[in-house]
């Protein structure tokens, strides 16, 4: 094997362990998204629909703290019995979910299945890094992606087929079996192997601590702020100041710390900066994709809610297809990702602008279609091509933990732009308008991608090694 292979297995336990990684990844985004659809069936079931927000935000808090946290431990304790036992808690707590019959224990066990989940879930590209050398990993990440693809299309499609039919907790019990079937491939095929040395100082609380907090009281601040209270008010303004303080905070302290739960040392590394921004930007056209967009068609266009539940579609089955054939084209040649990251930006800031100024209470859906397939095409570059890139500079024992900072900016992202479009939304104007205004700021956005793209990668042959 290639000399820069970090863990060398059989050719049959390595088709084995990537295998599982693809499964769990296709799996993670059935039972996410799946439970996602069955949810306000669920929460209307067990009379609980008032905390509706509150149960998705649990979700994705604790995804945003777990991931660089995740992948700072995974380097340093090794990520077969993190990723197993994350799994199984996962697995665990998503079943609690299904069988609850109050809305807090429904609360809690959500909560917790997004803290286990950004334990797990950016394992796959690193475990796959493990185990393949640098020209391979490219294609591995496109078959990621294009399951990642195939799931979103078939968790809500099998968990709308469920609660239609009255089974919306079964839609929480679908992903059990090859969860099961995946831990039992990391068991037996993939060994557990420190990528950093341990340096022996005590776990980062102070840090964890500082994380915690901030990362709260923004997401309450943003997500909650003018809706449950005032953002002016005295409660709105302590949580901002205690975010903002607690997040430079925790900048400063990460910086110094010898043993740091966030890995802030890491954008040291130019490709890692390219890769974590951009990531963070593309969420805009990820969420308006999935969110915005169907609002506009059904407050606006007036769409059927069957109809708007298909506009993504195309976005969907364009990355799934195209995933695979990205990772292919930037293994080729390191010049190659220049061109992807621009592809990348002007299929996200394409559909945006367009969006925002040619979109109209009276315009066909065909503009909507049309929008989303060229998206897909943006989406599968950034579903590829972000882990690949950054490590071509990144030494192996970072690997884990600059995956985990790749998951944190795209949860980041996502709450940035719930929290701007929740501003646009509540300014009094008039909906078309205040969708129009979004559209057109994420797309400005998504216009800085291609520039990162054009100026900020180079155009060279060739993958250099880690330092």
């Amino acid at each position: 094997m290639a000399g820069n292979v970090n863990i060398e297995l059989d050719n049959r336990k390595k088709g084995l362990v990537i295998a599982a990684c693809i499964i769990m990844y296709f799996n993670y985004m059935v039972i996410n998204l799946g439970c996602g659809v069955a949810l306000p069936r669920l929460l209307t079931e067990i009379n609980a629909m008032s905390i509706y927000a509150v149960v998705t935000v649990f979700s994705s808090v604790g995804l945003m703290i777990a991931s660089p946290v995740a992948g700072k431990f995974s380097d340093t304790l090794g990520r077969k019995w993190l990723t197993v036992i994350s799994l199984a808690a996962y697995l665990v707590c998503v079943a609690g979910g299904g069988l609850a019959r109050t809305g807090w224990v429904l609360l809690v066990c959500w909560g917790l299945s997004g803290i286990c989940g950004g334990f797990f879930i950016s394992s796959a590209f690193s475990i796959i890094a493990d185990v393949t050398d640098m020209k391979e990993r490219p294609k591995y990440y496109g078959y990621l992606a294009t399951a990642s693809a195939v799931g979103m299309l078939a968790g809500p499609l099998l968990a709308g087929i469920l609660a239609d039919a009255g089974m919306a907790r079964a839609a929480y019990f679908v992903g059990i079996p090859l969860g099961i079937v995946v831990i039992a491939i990391y068991v037996t095929c993939y060994p557990n192997k420190k990528m950093a040395v341990h340096t022996g100082s005590k776990v980062d609380f102070a840090g964890l601590i500082l994380l915690i907090v901030s990362i709260c009281s923004l997401v309450a601040y943003l997500n909650f702020g003018n809706v449950m209270f005032p953002r002016k008010s005295p409660l709105g303004m302590a949580l901002l100041a205690v975010g903002i303080l607690g997040l430079a905070a925790l900048v400063i302290y990460e910086y110094r710390a010898e043993n740091p739960v966030i890995s802030v040392k890491l954008f040291r590394f130019k490709e890692f900066r390219i890769a974590w921004i951009c990531h963070l930007l593309f969420t805009m056209y990820v969420v308006t994709a999935s969110a915005y967009i169907v609002l506009f068609a059904q407050n606006v266009m007036n769409v059927s809610a069957t109809v708007s539940s298909t506009l993504s579609m195309p976005q969907t089955i364009c990355s799934a297809v195209l995933a695979s054939f990205v990772g292919m084209f930037i293994a080729k040649s390191r010049k190659n990702y220049r061109t992807a990251y621009m592809i990348m930006g002007l299929g996200g800031a394409i559909p945006l602008l367009v969006w925002a100024f040619f979109l109209k209470p009276d315009s066909s859906v065909l503009v909507i279609y049309g929008m989303t397939l060229l998206g897909g095409v943006a989406y599968a570059c950034d579903q590829v091509i972000n882990t690949p890139f950054l490590q071509t500079t990144m030494p192996k024992e970072n690997y884990g933990a600059a995956q985990g900072m790749i998951a944190f900016a795209g949860s980041a992202g996502g709450t940035i732009c719930g929290a701007v479009a929740g501003a646009f939304l509540n300014s009094g104007a008039p909906m078309e308008q205040s969708l129009s205004r979004i559209y057109l700021v994420f797309g400005i956005c998504l216009a800085v991608v291609f520039a990162i793209g054009l100026l900020g990668v180079k155009n060279q042959e060739g993958i250099r090694k880690s330092p």
